[in-house]
């Protein structure tokens, strides 16, 4: 039986209704070619970050509610999310002291997550909500269990995407994505694919585009 890998992945949304979407190396195993959001696996680690204690408790009761989880597994979910938008994009959600520097040092190994959230004093974002739940289809040798978040930034923040695993990447209009990939000028998993039209939905709803 495929082993199930719990995963948590961050849909950046700017107050133009733009989101980020990145282009994994045509070289990588796992989805190599296709556009994705920022996401990854949930880490042992990410239950015990110093992070985790930076996680307000109105945030931490409602995110748990809505998605029916512990609320020790959504702190682990939030922070593996943070983690991996700074890992793969350098995007340093929840604080404006991050740098290219401290990116750098990072992806050298000279420092740690933690590390990372002493130096740039990283704080939860209170604008965190949750989207969707998707599990991979037992066909897949490997298997992910994937929350969904999406979260509203207050601008559209400076990219600097891990070479190890990033090609390019684009801020792109739900619409404009759903359109190229049926085009198949971009290719976007199913996941991808609905959750970008549950946030087309949900900026459809909203007359100037931000969620309030």
């Amino acid at each position: 039986m495929s082993p199930i890998f719990k995963a948590s992945t961050f849909i950046l949304l700017t107050p133009d209704g733009k989101v980020l979407l990145t282009l994994r190396k045509k070289s990588l195993k796992f989805l190599g070619g296709f556009h994705v959001y920022p996401g990854g696996r949930v880490d042992d680690e990410d239950y015990n970050s110093i992070l985790s204690g930076r996680v307000s408790l109105e945030l931490l009761k409602n995110l748990s509610s809505l998605a029916f989880m512990s609320e020790r597994e959504m702190i682990a979910h939030i922070v593996a999310g943070i983690r991996e938008v700074f890992e793969e994009t350098g995007i340093f959600l929840g604080s404006d002291r991050g740098n290219l520097n401290v990116v750098e040092r990072y992806r050298k190994g000279l420092l740690t997550f933690d590390d990372v959230v002493k130096e740039c004093d990283i704080s939860v974002p209170e604008n965190i909500m949750y989207l969707d739940h998707w599990l991979t289809p037992p066909v897949f040798p490997v298997r992910f269990d994937t929350r969904f978040f999406l979260v509203k930034l207050e601008g559209e923040p400076e990219v600097f995407p891990n070479p190890r695993e990033i090609e390019e990447y684009i801020w792109i209009r739900p619409e404009d994505a759903i359109t190229r990939a049926e085009r198949n000028q971009i290719k976007l998993m199913p996941p991808t694919y609905v959750t970008l039209k549950k946030v087309k939905k949900i900026l459809a709803e909203k007359s100037d585009t931000r969620i309030t």
